[in-house]
């Protein structure tokens, strides 16, 4: 039997520091979720993904690609960094453990169960 690969492409960059720049703007009174275009994640995202990711993909392999759970589709896309108000991003590239547990429930599907 072969084995199961599961590739989890790059989280997207925040580009800045996700929590301090939520405090900052609620003291300027701007509760607004923190948000990125999907568009350019994307495409910084691009050759990374190129190099790491076979097309087409051999069998037994699954990509998880982060932006994917992040981010929303369609026109005006947008790639959000809280949810309820709570960061996502513990920095500006490292996931806080509610940003990483969406990324375990999209993986957990793939995972042998108890």
């Amino acid at each position: 039997m072969g084995k199961r690969v599961i590739l989890i492409t790059s989280v997207p960059e925040a580009g800045w520091n996700v929590p301090r720049h939520m405090v900052f703007a609620h003291l300027r009174g701007d509760d607004a979720a923190p948000s990125l275009p999907r568009k350019g994640i994307e495409e910084r995202l691009a050759a990374s993904v190129q190099a790491l990711v076979p097309d087409p993909l051999p069998p037994g392999q699954t990509v998880i690609r982060p932006e994917d759970i992040l981010c929303s589709t369609g026109p005006g896309a947008l790639c959000r960094q809280s949810d309820a108000g709570i960061p996502l991003y513990a920095d500006a590239d490292h996931l806080t453990n509610r940003g990483a547990g969406l990324l375990v429930q999209a993986l957990a599907p793939y995972l042998p169960g108890p």
